[in-house]
């Protein structure tokens, strides 16, 4: 029935939710996506939700009397909020692999209203390789996201790469190496841990976590004892 029945429309949905409450227009939206999971048509039905019309340009006048044009922010238009989130949590229903590159655009958006949801959601189907892609070319905020739930993933072989990668950043790279060192493979701790101990003055205080590698890599701390 969910691959041939109607779908609702943007202003049926925008109708119902708003007499929800928040939970209720995350369960309303989630039970969208798992009914209609089939359906030719959902794709469509999401981009819609997520199609608002762009911003008017603010302008701010700067002290030398020049006036900065700031970028429209389609997404993040307060009225359209509860669209944005229903389209994400009908993708969370009817599965997130199948809308990849739709979580990847809002990722990588400027908007930050739901971006949150949208790394979590695209972080268990997406590979390393874009993954990895994403965290190089990721303002610090995304990035942070992003590390926060592959914490959770322990996708060793990303780690590895992407602490790699960290070392020919000249600006920072190696402190934040050392804050996801645990993350990485066992082979990609002992490959750098010891430099970073030798080259304490390259990482922020408190940048290596003792007590999380020996919790991931206890053989290694056994062998290699944090400083007194």
């Amino acid at each position: 029935m969910s691959a041939t029945a109607a779908l609702p429309t943007v202003e049926s949905i925008e109708s119902a939710l708003g007499g929800l409450a928040y939970k209720r227009r995350c369960e309303y939206a989630s039970k969208l996506g798992k009914q209609f999971a089939e359906h030719a048509d959902l794709p469509q039905l999401v981009a819609a939700l997520l199609d608002h019309p762009a911003a008017d340009v603010p302008e701010s006048e700067l002290e030398d009397g020049f006036t900065e044009l700031l970028p429209p922010q389609q997404t993040t238009v307060s009225s359209h909020f509860h669209l944005d989130q229903c389209a994400l949590w009908i993708i969370s229903g009817a599965g997130a692999l199948k809308f990849h590159d739709v979580l990847t655009l809002q990722v990588k958006s400027p908007s930050q209203m739901v971006k949150k949801l949208a790394v979590k959601l695209l972080v268990p189907v997406a590979t390393d390789n874009h993954l990895f892609h994403l965290l190089k070319s990721s303002v610090q905020h995304t990035r942070t996201l992003l590390l926060e739930n592959l914490t959770v993933t322990r996708r060793a072989a990303l780690f590895d790469q992407y602490v790699d990668h960290l070392q020919t950043v000249r600006d920072g790279g190696v402190p934040l190496a050392a804050t996801i060192l645990h993350c990485c493979s066992s082979e990609g701790v002992k490959k750098y841990l010891d430099t970073y101990r030798s080259h304490a003055e390259s990482v922020v205080s408190g940048g290596l976590s003792w007590p999380k590698l020996a919790h991931y890599h206890p053989s290694i701390v056994l062998e290699c004892p944090a400083p007194p």
